[in-house]
């Protein structure tokens, strides 16, 4: 997977430096972006909530999530790092 850098060129997740890999995860985190797979587990909570307005507003909260699709091959390539 590749990853677009601010420049507009893109480079290989696994290419990128670990100090990079760390940046990159930490500014999508702090702009509010979270992987499918946790909007997977929230949207699933939602629909767990007893009560109308607690899944509504469960629901609510998963509609304004942003999903970003490279997060999970960044963490798993920052992971393998940080295990070498």
């Amino acid at each position: 997977m590749k990853w677009t850098k601010q420049d507009g060129t893109q480079v290989e997740i696994s290419e990128m430096s670990t100090e990079h890999l760390k940046n990159t995860l930490a500014m999508l985190k702090r702009k509010g972006y979270v992987s499918p797979e946790e909007w997977e587990a929230h949207l699933a909570a939602a629909f767990s909530f007893s009560g109308e307005m607690s899944s509504y507003y469960a629901e609510q909260e998963a509609d304004r999530m942003k999903v970003h699709a490279a997060i999970p091959a960044l963490e798993k390539e920052y992971a393998k790092r940080l295990r070498s």
